[in-house]
């Protein structure tokens, strides 16, 4: 289902976008609010162990890690962009290609 938003938009105040972006049906929050309440949630989780609980070797050889993962981290970003860019092409292609009728058949 399609929503609308021209009559928001047509109002033409700053808070347009905003209003837009908050409005729950068709919302971007709507589609995702599951999921960021799980990694916020997570998120909250680690900083309390960090914190808290973890003792100070533990605490360096968290943050070591860490650091490491954070270093292959773009390269990684990279590889899944480009898998997925690759993918989204080639299945085009194959729909343009089966939709393309043959003399022959």
């Amino acid at each position: 289902m399609t929503i609308s938003y021209n009559a928001d938009i047509g109002t033409g105040s700053y808070f347009s976008f905003i209003k837009i972006i908050f409005r729950w049906k068709g919302s971007l929050w709507k589609s995702i609010w599951k999921e960021l309440i799980l990694w916020t949630f997570l998120y909250y989780v680690m900083m309390v162990l960090y914190k808290f609980v973890f003792s100070a070797s533990y605490q360096a050889n968290f943050a070591k890690f860490a650091s490491f993962i954070e270093g292959r981290l773009g390269y990684f970003q990279l590889t899944f962009i480009l898998g997925f860019f690759v993918t989204t092409v080639v299945d085009r292609w194959k729909t343009v290609f089966n939709n393309i009728g043959f003399i022959d058949e």
